[in-house]
């Protein structure tokens, strides 16, 4: 039984080829788990960070400053008024 030298590089070619798109599918389908994961993640430090936040709120201080406190210079507004 003699075979056909090109029905067996035919057929090479597509085995090769099979197993390019399998091994490229697999790769793509790390990639989107390691994606998904990082995305899982961020969304949980940013919840994380969103219940500090509102957890500092509700206690009434934001950064240590008390509820009410102004850290600034109070103007005089006779003194910036314009005079016509």
């Amino acid at each position: 039984m003699k075979v056909n030298n090109r029905l067996v590089v035919t057929v090479g070619l597509v085995v090769v080829s099979v197993v390019l798109v399998s091994v490229l599918r697999s790769v793509q389908a790390g990639h989107k788990r390691d994606k998904q994961e990082a995305m899982r993640q961020l969304d949980e430090q940013l919840m994380q960070g969103i219940a500090a936040q509102e957890g500092i709120m509700e206690s009434g201080e934001s950064a240590g400053i008390p509820e009410g406190s102004f850290e600034g210079t109070i103007l005089n507004a006779d003194q910036y008024r314009q005079r016509w």
